[in-house]
């Protein structure tokens, strides 16, 4: 999610806003999942629209970061961060399959951002009109898959949703390494040689903190739900029944 690089501050600061809303949804589904707060749907109207539109931000961020160290020739880097980003997502599916009863994190939006990064090295070479046909095809397909389900689960991280599949973060490569692919697009158009194509001031005082959040949103990631589960603690309760 973050890169040791020369940065922008507006793409870090786009990244915090990112970083906020998904704390706010997270934490709030999480405590309607254990039964301490009522009248949170996740699974239609605003929160649902909000759900997917943080995670909508946070991987086509992804795409333009991708591309503005690959424009610094830091492939090498890429590949690692996204080795670690995605073994970052086998820890949070090891340790929600440890806590929760059901509906633990099988291919969730590290595994997917770890992937795309990943599968996207050998693409970036490629123009802009290609990227983005490639883009739009993905995220139809996933579209087209997303209302069907199947008797096998081989194809699960692709967007093939096997019967009866429960997960509380799920984001397959169909449609979302589209979403991500777009984001390159983005980066490709107003970074162009990872320089901006348009002018803008100096980092404002007040864009720092999200700034900050956005440089260290893999960190903030991992730790914002122990930190709940904490304070719930501290509070006397024990949602996780341990």
């Amino acid at each position: 999610m973050e890169y040791m690089q020369t940065r922008f501050w507006e793409v870090d600061f786009a990244r915090g806003l990112a970083v906020i809303a998904m704390v706010l949804f997270n934490w709030l589904f999480a405590l309607h999942y254990f039964g301490l707060l009522e009248n949170f749907d996740a699974s239609q109207g605003f929160w649902w629209l909000f759900a997917r539109t943080t995670a909508f931000a946070f991987v086509f961020i992804a795409g333009v970061a991708v591309w503005l160290a690959f424009s610094r020739k830091d492939k090498e880097q890429l590949l690692r961060h996204g080795v670690k980003i995605f073994a970052c997502g086998m820890l949070v599916t090891i340790a929600t399959a440890f806590f929760l009863k059901s509906g633990f994190v099988v291919f969730g939006i590290l595994h997917s951002i770890g992937f795309s990064l990943i599968l996207a090295l050998p693409l970036l070479r490629l123009g802009v009109e290609r990227l983005s046909v490639l883009a739009f095809a993905l995220i139809g397909s996933g579209v087209l898959l997303s209302g069907l389900r199947f008797d096998f689960p081989w194809l699960l991280w692709l967007g093939f949703v096997p019967n009866g599949f429960l997960s509380l973060d799920y984001f397959p490569l169909l449609p979302w390494f589209g979403v991500f692919v777009l984001g390159v697009c983005a980066g490709k158009n107003f970074y162009p040689n990872g320089k901006r194509a348009f002018r803008f001031e100096a980092i404002p005082p007040l864009a720092g903190p999200l700034s900050f959040l956005g440089r260290h949103s893999l960190a903030v990631y991992l730790l914002h739900q122990p930190l709940l589960a904490a304070v719930l603690f501290a509070l006397g309760l024990n949602p996780l029944g341990l």
